[in-house]
């Protein structure tokens, strides 16, 4: 699944974000005053991965998301999968 899944609307992001719903719907009421924040997060390949070193990600510009995503307070994480990579093939 790439980023433009979460721009457009199809079948697999409204399920998802269905299921995101009572995930958090669910969490909220094991967890009274909790305040829990929903993500996507999608592994992202940034042309210049070695720039970014220390940033393991960022979020989707919320003003491209679906309406859906957007209306729902859900918010697309895109992880720097080469960092993410390395510290896992790195770690002992």
């Amino acid at each position: 699944m790439d980023a433009d899944c979460f721009i457009q609307n199809n079948k697999k992001v409204q399920i998802d974000t269905t299921k995101q719903l009572c995930y958090e719907f669910s969490l909220k009421s094991l967890i009274l005053g909790s305040d829990l924040v929903s993500q996507f997060v999608i592994p992202w390949h940034y042309a210049e991965p070695n720039k970014l070193k220390d940033i393991i990600g960022d979020e989707m510009n919320e003003a491209i998301l679906h309406p859906r995503i957007r209306d729902n307070n859900i918010e697309v994480f895109k992880a720097n999968f080469s960092q993410i990579q390395s510290i896992y093939l790195s770690h002992d």
